[in-house]
């Protein structure tokens, strides 16, 4: 992405968000007006290659971190790329200069439930990697970044009423628990998924990392793995990725790379919210073989 078209974005002017199949998407150019279902029709036309890598995940998940993560394994070596990432996402991205990218193996993003990219006749034959972090800290993180966010201008609003609209499934693109369980299902029905946890990624890292070099079939030596773990530490990534930050906030303040942590809900969550949270979630997640870790 040139610096003329991030000067573009941050001009962007905030818009109605739109609704593709009941599902409430951001206002990113490409989504507005009549550009949404023209691009959800590229995005199932897309000629993914077969050595494509796909990272999904629902928003507020650590994709932006997985995506550097990931990136720095496939380079062999600790340097921060200068790919922004809008780039790469399928629902921002100039879907052209995406096709026509050269790189040796392209690492593609989307937040947008899998039922809108099943119908992709090429989708079964790329590795996919599904972020997963606990849905109360995804909550918490998500009412942050919506509240600074250009293309979201509808969720400036207080916390209690972001909480509720969780509970309703009103957020922007959907259901997590929808979204989460999806990918559960195409995993069990023969795509090629790994699911990557966020908290595994903060409390055991090299293990994690490791194991993801795995599933891309790269070798990775520890030595890569651990200088891989310091470039991409937290407050180095809030610290290098400001310009990032400010496509979606023209401010910048930390609106990708927020604090990091597990268990922040726990300074959010009043005690009848977490009892109302654990009872969706006991109900959503009855069928599910996914675990999670609050804190």
């Amino acid at each position: 992405m040139t610096e003329k078209n991030i000067e573009a974005l941050l001009t962007v002017k905030p818009a109605q968000l739109p609704v593709y199949q009941d599902v409430i998407l951001p206002s990113f150019i490409p989504l507005r007006e009549d550009g949404l279902e023209k691009r959800m029709k590229e995005i199932t036309e897309f000629n993914f290659l077969d050595s494509d890598l796909l990272i999904c995940g629902y928003p507020k998940s650590g994709n932006h971190w997985t995506q550097e993560i990931i990136e720095l394994i496939i380079n062999q070596k600790a340097e921060l790329t200068q790919t922004v990432l809008p780039d790469l996402v399928l629902e921002l991205c100039d879907i052209d200069n995406l096709q026509n990218m050269t790189m040796a193996r392209r690492t593609l993003h989307t937040h947008l439930p899998l039922r809108f990219l099943m119908s992709n006749k090429r989708l079964d034959k790329i590795k996919i990697v599904v972020i997963l972090r606990n849905p109360k800290d995804v909550c918490v993180s998500f009412y942050n970044h919506s509240k600074k966010d250009v293309f979201l201008k509808d969720f400036d609003i207080p916390w209690t009423d972001f909480f509720d609209k969780w509970t309703r499934n009103e957020l922007p693109y959907g259901s997590w628990y929808r979204h989460v369980t999806e990918f559960e299902k195409a995993k069990k029905n023969g795509l090629d998924i790994t699911f990557l946890h966020y908290e595994d990624l903060i409390t055991q890292p090299q293990s994690t990392i490791k194991k993801l070099a795995e599933f891309l079939g790269i070798g990775c030596t520890s030595d890569l793995v651990t200088n891989i773990i310091k470039t991409t530490s937290f407050e180095n990534m809030k610290q290098n990725k400001k310009e990032l930050s400010k496509i979606f906030d023209p401010e910048g303040k930390g609106i990708i790379f927020r604090k990091g942590q597990v268990g922040d809900w726990k300074n959010w969550f009043t005690d009848a919210q977490n009892e109302v949270f654990d009872k969706q979630y006991k109900a959503e997640m009855n069928h599910s073989d996914l675990e999670f870790k609050f804190s």
